[in-house]
């Protein structure tokens, strides 16, 4: 799971919208869309700015961080793959 996928589940969970966060970020009109820039991964948060959504998301910054089970799993399925060619 990517950080972006992590952010809007968690988004989502907290009933917010795109529109909410990004305004809670300070980032007016635009918040919406950039913050769909970030769930879609065409951007990447820096540090500060995820830990600054944990905030308002109200969890632990390395929610957002750390790599989920899956992705681990996943990384481990490509090795394989890549292993085997």
């Amino acid at each position: 799971m990517t950080i972006g996928d992590k952010i809007k589940k968690i988004r989502t969970f907290r009933n917010m919208t795109q529109a909410e966060l990004g305004a809670a970020l300070g980032w007016g009109d635009k918040g919406a869309n950039r913050l769909a820039q970030y769930e879609t991964n065409y951007r990447v948060p820096r540090k500060d700015l995820v830990t600054e959504m944990a905030k308002i998301l109200d969890v632990n910054p390395l929610t957002l961080h750390e790599p989920t089970t899956m992705d681990a799993q996943k990384r481990r399925t490509e090795i394989r793959c890549d292993y085997q060619k």
